[in-house]
């Protein structure tokens, strides 16, 4: 009798999400940073009209001055970091960078 042939990793695994978030470190993108945390509770609002779902605001310290970063993800792997920095552009939101912590 023949050998079956084996699962697909990804079935494995469980998902292809599982194989990404085991391959590497989730991305975080910075959506803008306000001096007011409701300039930023804004930009969280303009992004999920947009359909952009996953931002957050924090709030951090910068010197003498309390700033408030609107973050997006976590994304996992190039192809969504790419494809939200473009969903980001298209939202109105050109400068949206990698977020460095």
């Amino acid at each position: 009798a023949a050998a079956s042939p084996l699962p697909p990793i990804a079935a494995t695994a469980g998902s292809a999400a599982a194989i990404a978030a085991a391959s590497g470190p989730r991305t975080t993108l910075q959506a803008g940073a306000f001096f007011t945390e409701a300039n930023a509770r804004a930009r969280v609002a303009k992004l999920a009209a947009a359909g952009i779902g996953n931002a957050s605001v924090r709030p951090i310290q910068a010197g003498s001055r309390r700033v408030w970063q609107v973050r997006v993800g976590p994304l996992d792997g190039a192809l969504e970091v790419d494809d939200m920095l473009e969903r980001l552009r298209l939202a109105g939101v050109s400068d949206a960078r990698r977020a460095l912590d």
